[in-house]
């Protein structure tokens, strides 16, 4: 029995390389490559770890070539974060603003870099990217008879920092979120042991958070005023920075009314899941509002002082 436990580590690793490959190809799966190489790291250890991290450098290499150290940056920082964060018992939320930051860095290096070492904006090949896509639209449009309006084309091309910096920003939180509840959910699987988490209705943003918040909002409003280059691209950041902490906050909040205050079926929690997909991003806007509420008014303090029907375990 012990005997068959090598060789299954061993075609983990070898997946791994695989994994790595196909992440070198497809950015989003190599997103999710460092919940694995975690996983192996604080379940396994010792020379599985480094096998595991050599045998994804290796697969990611061989497809990307040049461009592999660009995304090898989005593989091994995010890794080893999750490795260190989850060993020392950090708080869940540390692990993913701290993901969100290393992702949201090697993605945006990843875009821009190459532009920036060519000597060029850092947005340069991102709006040649944008004018391709641009050319295959009309050329489509000609086929069917429809053309774009060049004002479209034109503000489209000059909104691609801002459109670049959603795309990173989005997909960074997105990730790091998935990524830290993925690998919690296999490393107990595994055997590991971790801190317990709070339950999402009990969640809220810390004092910190809100300090920060303040901060980011006045730099935003500095860079406005000063006008800096690509004030705009800074801005949407910070922008999204605070629109994921308060769209979180408020999607908590509503975790609590229906789950503590209203104790809302399941039929009726998933219709609520499946109504913010629907009227995605409206439904993002409505839970940042929500937060922003809750945080102003503290209205889960308030709430405390009212009958409710008790948490759901």
């Amino acid at each position: 029995m012990e005997t068959n436990i090598p060789m299954k580590r061993i075609l983990v690793i070898i997946a791994l390389g695989l994994w790595g490959a196909a992440g070198g190809i497809f950015v989003p799966v190599l997103l999710l490559l460092p919940v694995a190489l975690a996983y192996v790291a604080l379940c396994w250890g010792g020379m599985y770890t480094v096998a595991a991290f050599v045998a994804a450098c290796a697969g990611v290499g061989l497809v990307t070539g040049v461009q592999a150290p660009y995304a090898i940056a989005m593989l091994l920082p995010a890794a080893a974060a999750l490795v260190l964060l989850f060993k020392n018992q950090s708080p869940y939320r540390s692990a993913v603003g701290c993901l969100t930051a290393l992702f949201a860095v090697a993605y945006y290096l990843e875009l821009c870099l190459p532009s920036l070492l060519a000597g060029e904006d850092a947005y340069a090949a991102m709006r040649e990217l944008t004018g391709q896509v641009l050319t295959l639209y009309e050329a489509m449009g000609k086929v069917v008879g429809y053309s774009l309006p060049p004002a479209f084309s034109a503000v489209l091309l000059d909104m691609t920092p801002q459109l670049t910096m959603i795309t990173v920003m989005a997909t960074a939180m997105a990730y790091a979120f998935a990524d830290v509840l993925l690998l919690r959910w296999i490393a107990l699987k595994g055997g590991a042991k971790l801190r317990p988490m709070a339950k999402l209705w009990d969640w809220r943003l810390t004092k910190e958070s809100l300090m920060g918040a303040g901060i980011l909002v006045a730099g935003a409003i500095a860079v406005r005023l000063l006008s800096l280059k690509n004030a705009g691209a800074i801005v949407v950041t910070i922008e999204m920075i605070l629109l994921g902490e308060f769209a979180l906050n408020g999607f908590c909040y509503s975790e609590y009314m229906s789950r503590v205050f209203v104790r809302q079926s399941s039929g009726r929690q998933a219709l609520r899941y499946v109504l913010y997909v629907l009227f995605f991003p409206y439904s993002l806007i409505v839970l940042c509002l929500t937060g922003i509420a809750e945080c102003v008014f503290n209205l889960r303090d308030r709430l405390k002082n009212l009958p409710t029907n008790g948490p759901e375990e």
